[in-house]
């Protein structure tokens, strides 16, 4: 890791085990809090569940991971929020955002 003065900069990010967890030095580990209502498409009681995040209930029930996916990127369009889609052995398949970006890049 390379120190440039005593601020934190680009060079000075730690990784950890755990993708959720972002952290700079100086400021501690910081896991990465997910927003409410955003949309998560998981394998449970063999089937596909699409849950909005802070709602303990599913919001739709599939048979198949792409009927379940196809939903909970229209949801998450819908609602302009981040969606992500597990694989049936827990680790994250398949991340988006479909939220607003207010840069205004041309090309």
């Amino acid at each position: 890791m390379t120190r440039k003065g005593n601020r934190p900069g680009a060079d000075d990010v730690r990784r950890s085990g755990d993708p959720s967890i972002l952290a700079v030095s100086g400021q501690g580990m910081r896991k990465r809090v997910a927003v409410k209502g955003e949309i998560e498409t998981d394998f449970e009681d063999g089937q596909w569940k699409n849950k909005v995040k802070g709602s303990s209930r599913a919001a739709s029930v599939h048979d198949t991971k792409a009927e379940a996916a196809a939903k909970g990127r229209d949801m998450a369009r819908e609602r302009k929020v981040e969606y992500s889609s597990r694989n049936m052995d827990g680790p994250i398949g398949e991340c988006n955002t479909y939220r607003h970006d207010p840069r205004d890049i041309s090309g």
